[in-house]
C-alpha cells in the first residue's frame, strides 16, 4: 500500500509539472513589484530532532524586509533526515494543512496591497541530512519540492513554482544566517558586528566578519558583509559518542570505572580536535565580542554563569560538577534529564576546548551565552529573511 501511494503521489506531481510552464506565464516582475509591498514566507528549519515551522509578514520597501512579524510557529518531531521517503507525504501534511492553506488565502485576500502580495516557501534542512549521502538528501529534497508544488495548486494558491525552494543548507550558509539573525536581533547592525559561535547536538560552527578571508558574502539591506563562516560535523551528541568510554569524562559512578577528571577529558579533547577537524579560522580571535548559542548557552545556564560568564567561570564550575558522584549530582539536579546530566562534564569541557584551543578565544573577549534578545528567540531563519543575497566567496 505504501508503495502504491507513494507511486501516485509521484504520477500526480510529474502530471502538474507538465503544466508548471503555463502556470509560470503569469509570474511577476518581483524587481518591479519591491516598492511598499507585503510579503509572507514560510520558512522550515528542518534540523537533527525536529522541524520548526516560521509564517513571517512584512513589509518590504527598496528589498529590505521591515516591520517583520512571526504570524505562526510550530514543531514537528522527529527532524526530516529521520522520516523514510516512502512516509514523508504524511509528515508534509501534518506541516501544511488545509487551516494554513485558508490562512495563508485570507492573508493574501485581505492584504492592502493584494496586487503586490508575494509568498515563499523554503523548506531548509540542516545538520541531520548533512549527514546522509548525497543521493539520499537529494532524493528526499526533490520529493518535498514536488510536493509543496502539488499542495499549492490543489488550495489555488497564488505562489509561483520558482518562489517553492527544498535543499539542505551548507555549514557556511547556516552559519552565516545565524550571524545575520543574530545581530539583527541584538541591535539591528548598529555598532560593530558580533561574532556567533553555535554548537548543536551534530555540527559547530563560528561565523565573525572578516574583510581579509572571508568565505561568505551576506548582503543586509544596503550593506555587504564580508564573512568567515565555517562549520564541522562536531556536534556535542557527535562528541559525546566518541568519547562514550572515556572515563575521566563522565562522574564517579557512572559506570564502573568513570573518574570525572575535568582537565584529563580536556586534554583527550584537545587531542580528537587536532585529530579530526582541520578547519583554520585564523582571525576569529580578532573579534571582540561572541554570542554563544545553543548548547554553549544551556552548559552557561546549567552552571548558573550565564550573566556572568568566561571561560575561568566556566572551567571552575566545571570542575566542582566533575568531582560530583553520579549519584550525588542526580539527586541535586533531579529536574534535569539524566541523558543530559551525565553530558554536562564533557560538554563544558569540549565547549572550552573548542572556543580556546581552536577558535584561539581567549580573555578578555567578551562571550555571551543567549539564545534571545528582548525576549525573541534567536532563530536561523529570520536570517534567510532579512538576507538581501549570499554569495560563497572561491
Amino acid at each position: 500500500m505504501q508503495y502504491t501511494k507513494f507511486i501516485a503521489i509521484i504520477l500526480s506531481l510529474l502530471f502538474i509539472g507538465a503544466y508548471s510552464n503555463a502556470y509560470a506565464v503569469d509570474s511577476v516582475d518581483l524587481q518591479q513589484k519591491s516598492e511598499n509591498t507585503t510579503q509572507y514566507t514560510i520558512v522550515l528549519d528542518a534540523g537533527k530532532n525536529k522541524t520548526k515551522f516560521f509564517l513571517y509578514q512584512y513589509s518590504k520597501y527598496n528589498d529590505t524586509p521591515t516591520n517583520i512579524h512571526t504570524l505562526s510557529r510550530k514543531v514537528h518531531y522527529p527532524g526530516v533526515a529521520d522520516v523514510p521517503i516512502l512516509e514523508l507525504s504524511d509528515y508534509l501534511d501534518t506541516l501544511f494543512t488545509p487551516k494554513l492553506a485558508e490562512q495563508l488565502r485570507q492573508l493574501m485576500t485581505n492584504s492592502k496591497s493584494h496586487s503586490n502580495v508575494f509568498t515563499h516557501i523554503q523548506f531548509y534542512s540542516t545538520e541531520g541530512m548533512r549527514l546522509l549521502s548525497p543521493q539520499e538528501c537529494q532524493s528526499k529534497n526533490t520529493f518535498i519540492k514536488l510536493w509543496l508544488t502539488h499542495w499549492v495548486r490543489r488550495y489555488n494558491l497564488k505562489i509561483e513554482p520558482q518562489q517553492i525552494e527544498s535543499r539542505t543548507l551548507s555549514d557556511s550558509e547556516e552559519g552565516a544566517y545565524t550571524w545575520v539573525a543574530t545581530n539583527y536581533a541584538e541591535n539591528s547592525f548598529k555598532g560593530a558586528p558580533s561574532g556567533v559561535a553555535k554548537l548543536g547536538p551534530i555540527s559547530s560552527q563560528i561565523t565573525y566578519l572578516d574583510p581579509n578571508l572571508a568565505n561568505v558574502n551576506v548582503t543586509v539591506g544596503n550593506t555587504q558583509y564580508p564573512l568567515t563562516s565555517k562549520g564541522f560535523l562536531m556536534g556535542q551528541e557527535v562528541v559525546a559518542e566518541k568519547l562514550a568510554k572515556l572515563d575521566a569524562c563522565f562522574l564517579r559512578g557512572y559506570t564502573n570505572t568513570s573518574n570525572g577528571d575535568y582537565f584529563s577529558c580536556k586534554a583527550q579533547l584537545k587531542r580528537l580536535l587536532r585529530k579530526q577537524v582541520n578547519i583554520p579560522v585564523p582571525n576569529a580571535a580578532d573579534v571582540s565580542h561572541y554570542n554563544l548559542l545553543s548548547n554553549f548557552y544551556y552548559t552557561a545556564r546549567f552552571f548558573g554563569i550565564e550573566n556572568n560568564y568566561s571561560l575561568n567561570a566556566l572551567e571552575s564550575q566545571a570542575e566542582k560538577f566533575c568531582n560530583l558522584h553520579w549519584e550525588t549530582a542526580k539527586a541535586e539536579y533531579h529536574n534535569i534529564n539524566q541523558d543530559y546530566l551525565a553530558n554536562y562534564c564533557l560538554g563544558a569541557a569540549y565547549q572550552s576546548t573548542l572556543l580556546n584551543s581552536h577558535y584561539h578565544i581567549t580573555e578578555p573577549r567578551q562571550l555571551n551565552p543567549v539564545n534571545e534578545f528582548d525576549h525573541k528567540e534567536i532563530v536561523w531563519p529570520l536570517g534567510v529573511l532579512l538576507t538581501k543575497q549570499y554569495q560563497e566567496v572561491y
